[in-house]
């Protein structure tokens, strides 16, 4: 593991190592067959579960179809268009451009036997010359680093657009990520998405370039110590580095699965400080600090442990590391010493002939070192990589799988355009029964009436109704409008999303399907549309220009702020999602909700406990105006006061069991 910073012989450029490759506990789901390597560190460490932990060093292929589809990627930003070269010609510049810093690099590195046979002549001229030449390749150089630099992060940014969109497409859709959260096969989604695609997108195609170019450096090098030291000076050096691949592949197992580790920690205590912030007021209210700051504080110390172990572990590979670091420049005098004590250097006589080829040979010793250091280097970032590629895969593998399963034919479409269910059973994940052999129809205009006890199945039924949960047998028949179900789930919590009111009042329309809605008056006809909704649902304050600007962040230029008096430019201040649920109280965020299923006017409402938080008349006001609007209703609610809204009633038991009644209004 490449702990410090490293510096070519020339240019003094440097990179620094980088954290956690991949390890898997036995039972993955991609099996024993990838396992090639299984090292036992129970006995380590006294604080580590008493596990064999596998790792995986056939990830190449994983690492393979990673890098495949960031570089064939056409997605928006990182194809190609003009002078916005594509990820190919990106490679393409890179790898030319690590060609040219190559030479560059030669001719920089011998320009001081140039200095040294000048100044031991006292030849001012030459001196002059070879000052010139030096400020040359210096500027040459540093050149070609910073556009093989740019060259990187262009490469890093555009792989990093192209799979995290790939990743989107299969995450972001309909019951994937739902499940993937509900399985936990794959822990952290979050940090593989947004941190692993970063990490490996940084650094892959650095890695490959040095793959690709330094073993021809390694061999041009090799043959010109050759001839300056005779064998013995490669031999020598082959055996130096050899020896230090032995004792690295002996030492780094013994970190490896300890920073494995450290990573999944570092997950964890990240999603408790995400909770902690999501669920502030909560905590607050019912002062429970004491609560979350110890298991905060447990949290912190199983990441210290992992950390504490780091770095136990890396004092010898450390050490190591930094031994055949600086033993390298011993070796390399050593080896000019065999040509100079054996009388090959007897024939230089003029003066600064001797310190010119003292330090030509040198160079050329020491950057033979350094190439098989870089290639050294390269090889501990390549695993790195494959720990990146292979958590990346594992995503990949685990949404697949659930694409593929993720089939709710129980789920069909209505020929009579209403909410039918037949013989419906519904159990929970622990195989519990909270539904069953539940049948019932709504008819438009019947709006039903869903009660009961808490954990009764409620909640369970328009989940699978929906098409999250699978039934254990019974079918649902819903309305459906253009290929598109014409029934609103309306879930318990509200919903509140990254934008404007005008977002808010949308969703999940996406801007297209708003502006096909209103085809014919454009913006203006639906300006109108969700400023006459918002006065209806009691939310005409939010239309003021004024009730806005405490919450603007102006330094926030992703948002959009331009303020004028009209109700139409408010519907386009843009605020973030925990600025929305900081504007909103509870119960304007439910009817923020209904203003949803007002303007979007599906056939068929359903409603989860969403008027829960509004007193009854604003209750009474939101219901008549979805009535109103001859929305169908279904409504899942523990309250008197909704009664009166609705023609039948289904109750249920906490044993499954339900009973079927009219509602006398």
């Amino acid at each position: 593991m490449d702990l410090s910073n490293r510096k070519t012989p020339s240019s003094g450029h440097s990179t620094q190592g980088r954290p956690s490759d991949e390890f898997k506990k036995p039972n993955n789901s991609q099996g024993e067959n990838d396992i090639v390597n299984k090292v036992n560190i129970s006995a380590a460490l006294g604080f580590l579960p008493n596990h064999t932990f596998s790792i995986n060093f056939k990830g190449m292929g994983n690492l393979h179809r990673v890098s495949r589809v960031a570089v064939t990627s056409k997605e928006p930003g990182v194809v190609g268009n003009g002078f916005d070269l594509g990820i190919k010609a990106l490679i393409v510049l890179l790898f030319l451009g690590n060609v040219a810093y190559q030479f560059a690099a030669y001719f920089t590195g011998l320009i001081s036997s140039e200095f040294y046979m000048v100044l031991g002549s006292k030849d001012k001229h030459g001196f002059n010359i070879v000052l010139g030449k030096s400020i040359g390749y210096t500027l040459l150089t540093g050149g070609l680093l910073t556009f093989n630099n740019f060259m990187l992060g262009m490469i890093q940014a555009k792989s990093r657009m192209g799979l995290t969109r790939y990743t989107h497409d299969r995450y972001i859709k309909p019951k994937a990520f739902y499940d993937l959260i509900l399985r936990k096969n794959v822990d952290n989604p979050d940090q593989r998405i947004t941190q692993d695609i970063d990490k490996l997108s940084a650094s892959y195609m650095n890695v490959f370039s040095i793959i690709v170019i330094y073993p021809v450096v390694v061999i041009y090098y090799t043959v010109r110590t050759w001839l300056i030291t005779g064998y013995i000076g490669p031999v020598s050096i082959y055996a130096y580095f050899i020896i230090g691949v032995i004792v690295s592949n002996l030492l780094i197992p013994m970190l490896a699965s300890k920073v494995y580790y450290q990573e999944r920690c570092e997950g964890y205590f990240r999603n408790h400080h995400v909770y902690t912030r999501d669920n502030s007021e909560e905590i607050s209210f019912y002062g429970g600090e004491k609560k979350v700051k110890s298991e905060a504080d447990r949290s912190l110390s199983s990441l210290f442990k992992r950390q504490k172990a780091v770095a136990i572990f890396t004092v010898p590979i450390y050490m190591a590391y930094q031994f055949f670091s600086y033993f390298g420049a011993s070796l390399t005098y050593a080896l000019v010493g065999i040509p100079l004590f054996t009388g090959m250097f007897d024939h230089l006589t003029e003066p600064g002939e001797l310190s010119s080829m003292i330090s030509k040979s040198s160079f050329i010793s020491m950057y033979l070192i350094y190439a098989f250091t870089t290639i050294l280097s390269a090889a501990r970032d390549l695993a790195y990589l494959v720990g990146y590629s292979v958590r990346i895969s594992q995503l990949w593998d685990e949404l697949e799988t659930i694409n593929e399963d993720a089939t709710n034919d129980w789920v069909q479409e209505s020929p009579e355009g209403i909410v039918e269910v037949y013989n419906l059973s519904v159990e929970s994940p622990t195989e519990s029964t909270l539904i069953s052999d539940l049948s019932f129809s709504v008819l438009p205009f019947n709006n039903l009436l869903i009660t009961g006890p808490n954990g009764c199945g409620k909640t369970s039924l328009i989940r699978t109704m929906k098409g999250l949960w699978k039934p254990t047998s019974g079918t649902v028949k819903l309305p459906y409008k253009d290929g598109k179900m014409d029934v609103l789930f309306l879930p318990q919590r509200a919903q509140l999303v990254y934008g404007s009111l005008r977002d808010q009042v949308t969703y999940p329309e996406t801007e297209n399907e708003s502006n096909s809605r209103f085809a014919d008056g454009g913006d203006y006809n639906q300006n109108v549309r969700i400023i006459n909704i918002l006065k209806e649902v009691g939310l005409s304050h939010l239309l003021k220009p004024e009730y806005h600007l405490s919450f603007i962040d102006k330094n926030d230029f992703s948002l959009n702020y331009n303020i004028e008096t009209s109700p139409e430019s408010v519907l386009d201040i843009r605020h973030s999602t925990p600025t929305w649920e900081e504007i909103l109280s509870p119960g304007e965020q439910q009817k923020l909700c209904i203003a949803r299923v007002l303007y979007l006017n599906p056939k068929y409402a359903i409603l989860d406990e969403s008027t829960s938080s509004l007193n009854p008349q604003a209750e009474s006001q939101l219901y008549n105006a979805l009535i109103r609007q001859g929305i169908t209703l279904i409504s899942i609610s523990h309250r008197e006061s909704v009664y009166k809204f609705h023609k039948n009633c289904i109750r249920f038991d906490s044993t499954g069991r339900y009973d079927y009644s009219e509602i006398a209004n």
